[in-house]
C-alpha cells in the first residue's frame, strides 16, 4: 500500500470495472494536482476477435486507448484474468495501442524478468516502484515460461514477495 505522506507527489489508483466508460463528455479523470493515474485494464484493446474457451471474454476496440489517454490515464495494469482473453496476439496489440497513446503498461513483458520488473513513477526526488501481478491461474491460459512471447506477470505470492524484497534491497531509496 502507498502511504501518501511518504510520497512527494499524488498518485491515484482507480478501482472498479471500466471507470472511464462511466464518464460523461469524456472529462479527465486525473485531477490537476495528481501526477499519475493508474488503472487495472480488465479488457484487451484489440481488433482480434478470437478467444479461447472462457466463460467471460472481453474486448474493447482501439478507440478505447485514445479515450483512456484523453481521460488522463498514465499507466495500465495488465496482469489480470482478462488481458489474455484474445491470446498473446491480443495482449501484444493491447500493449501497442497503450504505447501509441503514451500509456505505460505494467505487469507485461516478453520475458519472465521483464514481466516482474516494476514501472518506476518518478517526480522530484522520489521514486515509487509499481509492480503488477496476477497471483491465481487464468481460465484456459497457460502462462508460458518461454521468453520472447507476450505474457503477463503471474507469479506466486511467495515469488512476488521475494522479487519485491530483492528490489527493495537493491533500491532502498524507492518506495
Amino acid at each position: 500500500a502507498l502511504r501518501q505522506e511518504l510520497l512527494p507527489y499524488r498518485l491515484r489508483v482507480l478501482r472498479g470495472h471500466r471507470p472511464w466508460q462511466q464518464r460523461e463528455r469524456h472529462q479527465p479523470l486525473r485531477q490537476q494536482d495528481e501526477d499519475f493515474l493508474v488503472v487495472n485494464l480488465e479488457t484487451p484493446i484489440c481488433t482480434r476477435n478470437t478467444s479461447g474457451n472462457k466463460q467471460l471474454v472481453f474486448r474493447s476496440d482501439t478507440t478505447c486507448a485514445d479515450l483512456m489517454h484523453q481521460l488522463g490515464i498514465t499507466h495500465a495494469g495488465l496482469a489480470n484474468n482478462h488481458s489474455v482473453d484474445h491470446g498473446a496476439i491480443g495482449l501484444h496489440e493491447t500493449v501497442r495501442q497503450l504505447l501509441r497513446v503514451g500509456i505505460a503498461p505494467i505487469g507485461y513483458g516478453l520475458s519472465a524478468e521483464e514481466r516482474a520488473t516494476p514501472v518506476l513513477l518518478k517526480k522530484g526526488g522520489g521514486t515509487v516502484a509499481l509492480f503488477c501481478n496476477l497471483t491465481f491461474p487464468i481460465e484456459n491460459w497457460m502462462v508460458s515460461s518461454l521468453d520472447g512471447r507476450p505474457n503477463i506477470s503471474n507469479l506466486s505470492v511467495n515469488n512476488l514477495c521475494k522479487i519485491v524484497r530483492q528490489y527493495h534491497q537493491q533500491h532502498p531509496e524507492h518506495h
